[in-house]
């Protein structure tokens, strides 16, 4: 199941808690985000569930990563990364910096900085930090292990898998 693509900015996802609870965009072949609540609800009816984080630039260069467990919690948690699983792949392990934390949105903070707003982005943020300054595509995947922060602009989509 595809909870995520981005491609080429035409959705905004600079979005308040309300519509990423219920997802937003174009599925299936669009810009799109599932929403929190059924991403919730898809990690939570089955155990391993797989993450896979595709990423591909736009010379079409594509890395990857997998992580062999993830869970998201409910809303009364604030959707937290409640699991996630043993990294592999070639894209750089950025989701352990997050691991634990809660979703946050220009609305709806869960950080003791704001930084969905400061970054202009949603996201299971551990800390503001300058890369994520108005990423352009404003879901959050950090590059740094692939581009060392010189890239921003990439094709990202993000699957789960029983």
């Amino acid at each position: 199941t595809t909870i995520l693509r981005r491609m080429d900015g035409s959705v905004d996802f600079y979005r308040n808690w309300t519509e990423y609870k219920t997802g937003f965009g174009n599925p299936p072949n669009g810009e799109f985000f599932i929403g929190l609540e059924k991403l919730h609800q898809l990690t939570t009816a089955a155990e391993n569930i797989e993450l896979k984080i595709i990423l591909r630039d736009w010379e079409g260069e594509e890395r990857y990563a997998v992580y062999d467990g993830f869970q998201i919690a409910d809303e009364g948690k604030n959707y937290k990364i409640a699991i996630l699983g043993d990294y592999s792949g070639n894209a750089g392990d950025a989701m352990e910096y997050h691991k634990g934390q809660q979703f946050s949105t220009r609305d709806k903070n869960s950080t003791a900085y704001n930084c969905a707003q400061w970054s202009e982005g949603a996201w299971w943020f551990h800390s503001c930090f300058e890369r994520c300054k108005k990423f352009m595509f404003n879901f959050l995947y950090t590059l740094q292990p692939w581009y060392n922060n010189e890239v921003e602009e990439v094709h990202k989509s993000t699957e789960i898998q029983p």
